[in-house]
């Protein structure tokens, strides 16, 4: 009986005064206004996932549309469209499931494999810098030594002024490595940039590798003794891109028939 006359009073009251009228619909309506945020908020979370692979493949296919990916064979024809650049690199979105960087050698392992088209000694890269190099594919996942490898070696160069080098990793350090080969007449310093060279058949020329920190001189021989920072988050890795040469077996061949063949 009590709650009965108790709600009835209310009706009354909110129904027939407007201040009261007003005041209890702009609290119903911040309430109301709430509620949809907190349920646009959380099925926006569970949507993160299908976003962000969606927003991968899209960044794939347009790396695969930048010019840095195709090659050009030096032919120019007006009777002919497309003859000047072929597609050279194609690039496939993946996820990293597991990654070491503490290790002296360290391995990363991504979720697409031999069924999505990733093949051994195809290059890794993530939206900062060069990652490593596919090393064993099975169906669904793929393993990658990472620069962050004693065995890795990076082909690189010095973008200020195209001499060429290499990255390795000394394992003391996963925000630095060492660029090697670089002879003291060549003029460096703090802040240059280091990128991929065309020397390599894993990677496109031009990826972003680190920059230089600190540079010595090597009174043993006549090179720099040089560390960089490396541009890649390797503990922070979740979104990377499996880089496939379309030229890479051609150039191999060649590149190998040289070596068994001298005299050619």
């Amino acid at each position: 009986m009590f709650l009965t006359f108790e709600i009835f009073s209310l009706f009354i009251l909110y129904r027939y005064n407007n201040y009261q009228k007003a005041s209890f619909l702009n609290y119903t309506e911040s309430v109301t206004s709430s509620f949809y945020s907190a349920v646009k908020s959380t099925t926006g979370y569970f949507n993160l996932r299908s976003f962000n692979d969606s927003l991968q493949a899209d960044n794939a296919r347009l790396r695969t549309q930048l010019i840095q990916s195709y090659y050009q064979n030096g032919i120019i024809s007006k009777s002919v469209r497309d003859t000047l650049y072929k597609q050279q690199f194609e690039y496939i979105s993946s996820q990293v499931v597991n990654n070491s960087v503490v290790k002296r050698n360290n391995y990363l392992t991504l979720d697409k494999g031999y069924e999505h088209g990733i093949r051994e000694r195809m290059g890794v890269i993530c939206a900062n810098g060069v990652v490593g190099i596919v090393t064993q594919v099975t169906p669904h996942f793929s393993l990658v030594q990472s620069l962050l490898h004693g065995k890795n070696i990076t082909n690189a160069k010095l973008k200020k002024t195209g001499d060429i080098g290499s990255v390795t990793w000394d394992g003391s350090n996963q925000l630095f490595a060492n660029l090697n080969d670089i002879n003291m007449h060549v003029p460096v310093s703090v802040g240059d940039e280091i990128i991929t060279s065309n020397f390599s058949p894993v990677y496109p020329e031009g990826v972003q590798i680190g920059k230089v920190v600190m540079v010595n001189r090597k009174a043993e021989n006549n090179f720099y003794d040089i560390k960089i920072l490396l541009n890649t988050p390797f503990s922070k890795l979740k979104y990377v891109y499996i880089i496939k040469n379309l030229f890479k077996e051609e150039r191999e061949n060649t590149e190998l028939k040289s070596i068994t063949d001298p005299q050619k």
